[in-house]
């Protein structure tokens, strides 16, 4: 045999290698595929609920933020519009409740009349989307998220309108 011949039966062997191989790295490739896509269903799936229970406490702090609202809507002072009674009473409730950005209650023109964090004189909350909707429904709002302008937090607005019997 010639020299010649040992590199076709090389050539040979190494392509029967390569084909006998072939179906075990499609294997391999097809296997790591379908990892790849049950993983990334599973992050999927993780993350949906991680946002259901996230979604769930919002709601409930909402729905406490909503009562809390509508109790201090009741309060003598605020219906008097009574800067001094009603800022302590807030500020209480600013120092139970640190999650809450501010507690303040404003006049029907917006202008805000006691805090529970100070509050530049004059602040005037009229032309906010959720104090028009509040005054408009008369009932509990949920606004958009915004950055504080006192405060310069991110925020979720939440507004009651406190009226009277009158």
């Amino acid at each position: 045999m010639t020299w010649r011949s040992f590199s076709r039966l090389r050539v040979s062997l190494l392509l029967l290698i390569f084909l006998a191989l072939l179906p075990a790295f499609g294997l391999i490739v097809y296997t790591a595929a379908n990892q790849r896509r049950l993983a990334y269903r599973e992050i999927q799936e993780r993350a949906m609920r991680q946002a259901g229970r996230f979604a769930a406490l919002q709601e409930l702090r909402i729905v406490a933020v909503r009562h809390l609202f509508t109790g201090l809507a009741q309060l003598p002072a605020v219906h008097a519009h009574d800067p001094n009674s009603c800022t302590d009473v807030f500020q209480e409730i600013q120092k139970r409740f640190p999650e809450l950005t501010a507690v303040v209650a404003a006049t029907p023109n917006g202008e805000v009349f006691c805090s529970g964090v100070p509050f530049p004189r004059g602040t005037n909350l009229a032309d906010r989307a959720y104090f028009q909707r509040a005054l408009e429904t008369r009932r509990f709002t949920v606004g958009e998220y915004v950055i504080g302008r006192v405060t310069g937090k991110p925020i979720a607005t939440l507004a009651y309108a406190a009226v009277d019997r009158s």
